[in-house]
């Protein structure tokens, strides 16, 4: 596990780098013993591969003093007995099924509610109401093409460019809703209620959502030693974190909610900009495609939190478009990846974001 190495990274960083991150995360190493039976150490071997593994573990959690987003890590987690990641045949036909049983999308002029200001329509998707809102203006992109990770560069350009326009047109209805956020949960493993390929957009009133709150109170109380989210992306630089990415900063977030987690740093596309959404799918599909091809991605959620549409009454220091995507595991798996540990006390991981970004470069 290359997080093992995180102390000796750590003092590799030049000292300018070292105080920000000394500021922004706290990292404990410490380690776990486990005393093995005699009649467990054939089991323990065969499944871990050394029985010293088990006996003395490594454990490093790291937590962000600002956003108070924390991870563990521990080797020997990605190790435990569990189901290997279903073939893309098995996806496939699950998917075939699930479409074939129920897909109101098929047919979304008939079979979908529209927002109150109407319908946006593109070359390759259409917006509806999300039937069941959590939001005041709460939308659906619905794609074409039905299976979920059917998507290319111009699919997705033209389904950012529809959230764009339906951003536009919410705001427009409603000026007082001018938080703008787009999350697209593929495949029920990610909490995805239909199989049919979607994103959902809501443009809401008042305080941010509590994650993305989260991050704008760290860049305010971050004002006093530089921006935040530009000192966040040296400092996982420095760490041999960043994927090289035109148009946007992105790595591999050293405090994950799930496995292969990445933030990108993105311009704020203008939403009265045509070319806004080729500018995200320049962005988010090699990164999609490198996560499928290289991490064997294929459950995934994303989110891309806008800054507002108009000055609040909330200060907002940075202007960047934050993009998050977390890879869900095997798409079909009955286990769960969210347990009470992530609920209530912190987040364990086990996947380590160093390998992801050397998979990713």
């Amino acid at each position: 596990m290359m997080m093992a190495q995180i102390m000796q990274r750590v003092a590799a960083c030049p000292p300018a780098v070292s105080a920000h991150l000394a500021r922004i995360f706290d990292i404990d190493v410490t380690h776990g013993v486990a005393v093995v039976p005699a009649t467990m150490e054939e089991w323990a071997t065969r499944q871990f591969g050394a029985l010293d593994a088990v006996r003395d573990q490594l454990i490093v959690r790291i937590t962000n003093r600002y956003t108070l987003e924390a991870s563990i890590f521990n080797p020997l987690r990605a190790a435990r007995p569990a189901q290997g990641r279903s073939s893309d045949a098995a996806i496939d036909a699950w998917i075939a099924a699930e479409l074939a049983a129920f897909d109101p999308f098929a047919d979304p002029l008939r079979d979908t509610p529209a927002n109150a200001f109407g319908r946006i329509i593109g070359r390759s998707s259409i917006s509806a109401a999300n039937v069941a809102q959590f939001a005041e203006h709460h939308g659906l992109v619905i794609f074409d093409a039905a299976h979920p990770l059917h998507f290319d560069h111009a699919r997705l350009a033209d389904a950012f460019d529809v959230a764009r326009r339906w951003f536009i047109a919410a705001h427009a209805y409603d000026p007082g809703a001018i938080v703008p956020v787009l999350i697209w949960n593929c495949l029920p493993r990610s909490g995805a209620s239909l199989a049919h390929g979607h994103m959902q957009l809501v443009l809401h009133r008042g305080m941010p959502y509590a994650r993305r709150e989260a991050w704008r109170r760290a860049e305010v109380l971050y004002q006093a030693h530089g921006d935040y989210l530009t000192t966040l992306a040296a400092v996982h630089r420095a760490l041999d974190l960043a994927i090289p990415m035109p148009g946007a900063t992105v790595f591999a977030h050293l405090t994950p909610l799930r496995a292969h987690e990445l933030i990108g740093l993105l311009e704020p596309p203008p939403f009265d900009d045509d070319d806004a959404g080729d500018y995200l799918a320049d962005v988010v599909a090699p990164l999609l495609q490198r996560l499928i091809v290289r991490c064997g991605t294929r459950s995934f959620n994303l989110a891309l939190a806008f800054p507002p549409l108009r000055p609040g009454e909330l200060p907002w220091p940075s202007r960047h478009t934050i993009l998050r995507i977390g890879d869900r595991g095997d798409a079909l798996a009955a286990r769960n990846d969210w347990a009470a540990m992530e609920l209530y006390a912190t987040g364990c991981i086990a996947t380590d974001p160093f390998h992801t970004a050397a998979r990713l470069r």
